[in-house]
C-alpha cells in the first residue's frame, strides 16, 4: 500500500529519523530536542540504518536492538515544571496500589514535552529500566494540570517501536536521503497524541499515529475545525482528574481484552445509547452485563483510533465534594498497551453503541 505524504509529493524519509526516539521514551542520541519536543535528526546518523530492511509485521514491544542502546538521554524530568511532576507523582501512588498499574511504586518518571508549545506532557513509567504505562499531563487554562489520558502496557505512545517500521517503510520506498528532517511528538486535546514529520524547511510531509503508527487525514482541509468540535466539553478540563486532590478508585472491568469491534459490525445499525454523564455511561453497563459497549466517533475516528471496545472504566473521586467524579474508558490497543480516556471528551464527540457478546 501505497504511503502518502502530507504534501501529497512522495517522499523520500531518512530511515534513521528513527533514532530521535526510544522504546522507553522521545529525544535521544545526537539529536537536538527542542523546548516543544521537536527532534532534529542529522545525516551522520542515518548511516547507520541505510541497510535495515522494513518490517511487515507488527511492532515488537520487547524487541531490543543497537538503536535502544543509545536511548540513554531520555529527560529525567529536570527540565519539567515543579507542577507537573507533583502531579504525576500524585497520579503514580494513587494508581500503584491497584493490579493494572503493578510496577508503578517504585517505577522511574521520565519526562518529554509535546507540542505544540509545552502544555502538555508524557511521562513515561519504567519498572526495572521496561515500559509499564504512561501518563498525559496537560496544562488548564488557570494553570494548573489535569490527568488528560493514562495507560499501562509495554507499548506506551511515541515509542520506537511503533515509528520504527514506519520510516523503514519509507525509505524502502525511496532511497532518496535528506539532511535532516524534523520529528515533532505533538498531543492536541481532546486525543489526538502523533508524531509530526517535516522537511529541513519546515514543510509538512506525513503525520503519524503515536499509538499505531497509521497515516493520519492531517493534510486535509478543515481538520483542526474538527478536532476543535470533538474537544468542544466547555473547558479543557472537563472531566479529568486532578491527581493532586483526587483519589484513583478500583477499576471496573467490562469486556475480554480482545474484543475487537470488528468481530461483529451489526452494532452499525443500532441506534446509540444516549449516555450524557458517567453515572448514565455505569448504568447502561451495567445493565447489560450480556451485552459488548463499542465507542465510535465517526467522522472523527482517528482522534480516539475508534471504534473501539470498553474494556472497562476508572473513576477518580474528588477531593473538592462539590466537583463531579471523573470517569475514564478504558481500552486495550494491540494487546500491549492498555489506554484511558476521559468519558467527557468521548461523549461530546462520539457515541456508545452495545451488542450482544458471543
Amino acid at each position: 500500500m501505497k504511503r502518502r505524504s502530507a504534501s501529497g509529493k512522495g517522499m523520500g524519509l531518512v530511515a534513521a529519523a528513527i533514532i530521535a526516539f526510544t522504546a522507553a521514551g522521545l529525544c535521544s542520541l545526537p539529536v537536538r530536542a527542542e523546548t516543544d519536543g521537536q527532534a532534529i535528526v542529522s545525516s551522520s546518523v542515518a548511516a547507520k540504518l541505510s541497510d535495515v530492511q522494513p518490517r511487515q509485521s507488527q511492532p515488537d514491544a520487547d524487541s531490543k536492538s543497537d538503536i535502544g542502546s543509545l536511548s540513554r538521554q531520555a529527560s529525567s524530568g529536570s527540565a519539567a515544571p515543579k507542577a507537573v511532576k507533583l502531579t504525576a507523582e500524585a497520579a503514580r501512588a494513587s494508581l500503584a496500589s491497584q493490579p493494572q498499574f503493578r510496577g508503578w511504586e517504585n517505577a522511574d518518571l521520565t519526562y518529554n514535552p509535546l507540542g505544540p508549545g509545552t502544555h502538555s506532557w508524557l511521562v513515561l513509567v519504567q519498572d526495572a529500566g521496561e515500559p509499564a504505562g504512561y501518563m498525559i499531563i496537560t496544562q488548564n487554562k488557570d494553570g494548573s494540570f489535569k490527568l488528560n489520558e493514562y495507560g499501562s502496557g509495554s507499548l506506551p505512545p511515541f515509542s520506537l517501536n511503533i515509528l520504527q517500521p514506519v520510516l523503514q517503510s519509507l525509505a524502502a520506498a525511496d532511497q532518496t536521503t535528506m539532511d535532516k528532517i524534523r520529528v515533532t511528538p505533538v498531543y492536541e486535546e481532546p486525543a489526538l497524541a502523533y508524531w509530526k514529520i517535516q522537511s529541513p524547511a519546515g514543510e509538512p510531509l506525513l503525520y503519524i499515529d503515536a499509538f499505531t503508527g497509521q497515516d493520519l487525514p492531517l493534510g486535509e482541509p478543515g481538520w483542526r475545525n474538527k478536532l476543535k468540535q470533538a474537544g468542544s466539553t466547555g473547558t479543557s478540563s472537563a472531566g479529568t482528574a486532578s491527581p493532586l486532590t483526587d483519589i484513583a478508585l478500583i477499576v471496573t472491568d467490562s469486556a475480554p481484552a480482545d474484543a475487537s469491534p470488528y468481530t461483529d459490525l451489526a452494532w452499525l445499525k443500532q441506534k446509540p445509547l444516549s449516555l450524557h454523564s458517567g453515572r448514565e455511561f455505569e448504568e447502561a453497563l451495567q445493565a447489560s452485563p450480556n451485552m459488548m459497549m463499542i465507542y465510535s466517533a465517526q467522522g472523527l475516528n482517528y482522534v480516539f483510533n475508534s471504534p473501539f471496545t470498553v474494556n472497562g472504566y476508572q473513576q477518580w473521586a474528588s477531593g473538592n465534594h462539590t466537583a463531579p467524579e471523573s470517569l475514564y474508558i478504558r481500552t486495550n490497543y494491540t494487546g500491549l498497551t492498555t489506554r484511558y480516556l476521559p468519558f467527557n471528551r468521548l461523549a461530546a464527540a462520539g457515541a456508545f453503541y452495545t451488542i450482544e457478546e458471543k
